[in-house]
């Protein structure tokens, strides 16, 4: 089977157990005209960095058996959801690019919660855990659709003002991580200033210590050309003074 790694490569950025079942069954869960691009990436990238305001329910510390009837009831209630997007009443005040944004959404949810329901015999299973994997999917779509684990809620509920909603929160995240970059990059820039004036501090340093040195240097040289002169100038008396004797 021959695989397209870009979209194995965009799958595994959503979750590792859609790209290996991309790989082994070549099911594309994305829709058929998706197309990988800077800025469909940029997306993907921005909502892995976006943390929900997530609180672990009370169900997820009870037995492992009422658990599973939670993630069960979440199966029922996504595919509800799924049956109603293929109802105008309920789609007619979505765009199409957002329709297609949910119902990969759903698909994507749907199948990572099957999968994970049938690991929940596995003895090293982690209901946390599983539960944080379906909330990485989407954490908006997983917050704005809080509620589905809860066996009788109406999921009609959820399709009101969805798209603006989503698009608000959305928004408001991305916000919040661009000014985390930009105050990372304010202290990364401040940071090697400091370390810039330190070094320029440093090396005026080096500078008058060697300055220092040198005039050192230059001071002993004098004062040892001014002895030496002085040695000179007395040799120079002596040998006068002993021809004046010689001649007298």
């Amino acid at each position: 089977m021959n695989t397209n790694f870009g979209i194995y490569n965009y799958l595994n950025l959503i979750n590792r157990r859609v790209a290996k079942a991309f790989r082994s069954t070549g099911r594309n869960p994305l829709p058929a005209d998706f197309k990988i691009t800077t800025e469909s990436i940029k997306e993907r990238l921005y909502l892995n960095q976006m943390q929900a305001d997530l609180s672990y329910p009370e169900f997820l510390f009870e037995d492992n058996r009422d658990v599973k009837k939670r993630f069960k009831a979440s199966v029922k209630q996504i595919k509800q959801l799924q049956a109603m997007l293929k109802d105008e009443n309920f789609t007619k005040t979505m765009s199409k690019e957002f329709l297609s944004k949910f119902s990969t959404y759903l698909k994507l949810r749907l199948f990572v919660t099957n999968s994970i329901l049938k690991e929940f015999k596995r003895y090293f299973f982690n209901e946390i855990d599983a539960y944080e994997e379906i909330c990485a999917i989407n954490t908006i779509f997983f917050e704005l659709l809080d509620g589905t684990f809860e066996p009788d809620f109406d999921v009609r509920f959820y399709l009101d003002g969805l798209e603006e909603k989503y698009k608000i929160f959305y928004q408001e995240r991305v916000s919040r991580l661009e000014e985390k970059v930009s105050e990372k990059t304010k202290k990364k820039r401040a940071a090697t200033e400091k370390l810039h004036q330190q070094e320029i501090d440093l090396n005026a340093k080096v500078l008058k210590a060697e300055a220092k040195i040198i005039k050192s240097g230059l001071k002993t040289e004098k004062k040892a050309e001014k002895i030496k002169s002085s040695k000179e100038v007395f040799k120079f008396k002596q040998a006068k003074d002993k021809k004046e004797n010689v001649k007298n």
